[in-house]
């Protein structure tokens, strides 16, 4: 009887598990990242001359083109390369295994930025990647692990739980890679602590990083802090 009943209680949770997928198996590698990333070319490109790019990430039930929409009024650059991925993030994209759809968003990302150089006049010291909430993860994550392509990353509302190591942490400072984070006043404790602890690691170990705080919860903030937030991502003189 005592063995029936353990039999059974197996089926039932075997039974549970196959209607909460998200949390019993590891999730799939979401379509839209078969799609190559879009590029925009913002302002006039003259010949000779070379170019930022800048890479914008999706947020939870966001896409990186509504994102873009939301702050390309504010980074400060009459000309630039804007890439643009494809797909609106869903919850179960990424979670229970946020590793594996970094790994895959790194992936898209390394195959297509290539092809793009190649493509079109972009300053190399210059190219930036940046993001909200899971965007902003995502950008914390590919600065670190992309940190020889990288010169920087705006990160906003995001728990920065990637860690990286004392490898990263030495190459990070010696290359003067640039955080810039931010996270509303009123956010969530568990995701403001995060980013308290990425920027305290930074600082602790010579990192050129900015921590601040804006008025807002799980927000992006007005333009005019967004403007310092790309002055200060791009090294720009009114950043100061």
């Amino acid at each position: 009887m005592k063995k029936h009943l353990m039999t059974m209680l197996a089926l039932s949770l075997f039974c549970l598990c196959l209607g909460t997928p998200a949390y019993c198996q590891t999730q799939q590698r979401p379509v839209y990242l078969d799609q190559p990333v879009q590029v925009k070319v913002i302002g006039e490109i003259n010949p000779g001359e070379k170019y930022p790019l800048l890479i914008f990430l999706p947020f939870t039930t966001g896409s990186a083109d509504k994102y873009f929409s939301f702050v390309s009024p504010h980074t400060g650059l009459d000309n630039y390369i804007a890439v643009i991925p494809h797909g609106t993030a869903q919850l179960t994209d990424y979670l229970p295994d946020f590793y594996s759809y970094m790994k895959w968003y790194e992936k898209r990302l390394m195959t297509d930025l290539p092809e793009i150089l190649k493509a079109y006049p972009v300053d190399r010291n210059r190219i930036y990647i940046s993001g909200y909430s899971l965007g902003g993860d995502l950008s914390w994550a590919l600065l670190i692990r992309q940190k020889e392509l990288f010169a920087g990353a705006l990160i906003i509302g995001s728990r920065c739980s990637y860690v990286p190591n004392s490898k990263d942490l030495k190459y990070l400072k010696q290359h003067g890679r640039r955080f810039v984070l931010l996270m509303g006043d009123r956010d969530l404790p568990d995701r403001a602590k995060g980013m308290d602890n990425a920027a305290r690691l930074a600082k602790k170990n010579g990192l050129a990083v900015w921590h601040q705080q804006f008025q807002g919860a799980h927000d992006i903030p007005n333009g005019q802090e967004l403007r310092k937030a790309f002055d200060l991502l791009t090294d720009s003189k009114t950043a100061e």
